[in-house]
């Protein structure tokens, strides 16, 4: 009977708060049962209690998701994936949730900076330039400024000059 298990380890967390493995036992059974407000609740009761900054930055980006995916809350999202980059500003991870949701949302400026910073960060080549190419169409698009955009573009090619969506750029 998962909703009186439920009962019993918010009792045990009334008396304990701290109780790390009565969080995770709850945190199980809300997921189970798709319970996702107790759940986003239990996640941020243990990102209280733990010290670890890998398993704060995992409970902020399971926050995220479950904004994100279950609840449908882009700006609530936002903000879990952004405390998740509090704590790891490299997290690729984070990042690209956060450039699905700028995008989606149409926040141009913030999607600039997370695009800027996700090609700071990779290190294939070819994902580099993939970034740096949406950087470029996004001034161009979005942000209105065709001097920048084609800076962008001619620092792709210098960097990759067959890239055929630079040049298929260039020439519309």
């Amino acid at each position: 009977k998962p909703g009186d298990a439920i009962r019993v380890y918010e009792q045990v967390l009334e008396v304990d708060p701290s109780d790390v493995a009565s969080i995770d036992r709850l945190i199980e059974l809300q997921m189970q049962l798709g319970k996702w407000t107790s759940l986003l609740d239990s996640y941020e009761r243990k990102a209280e209690v733990v010290s670890d900054p890998e398993v704060r930055k995992g409970l902020f980006t399971a926050m995220g998701q479950v904004y994100e995916a279950q609840l449908d809350d882009s700006e609530k999202a936002i903000d879990a994936y952004q405390r998740a980059l509090e704590i790891d500003p490299d997290d690729l991870r984070a990042l690209g949730h956060l450039d699905a949701l700028f995008a989606e949302t149409q926040q141009w400026h913030e999607l600039l900076q997370v695009l800027e910073r996700q090609a700071e960060l990779v290190e294939a080549d070819d994902e580099r330039i993939e970034l740096r190419f949406r950087i470029g169409e996004l001034w161009r698009r979005h942000l209105e400024d065709p001097t920048r955009a084609v800076e962008m573009f001619r620092d792709i090619l210098a960097e990759s000059p067959q890239h055929q969506p630079t040049l298929d750029a260039l020439t519309s």
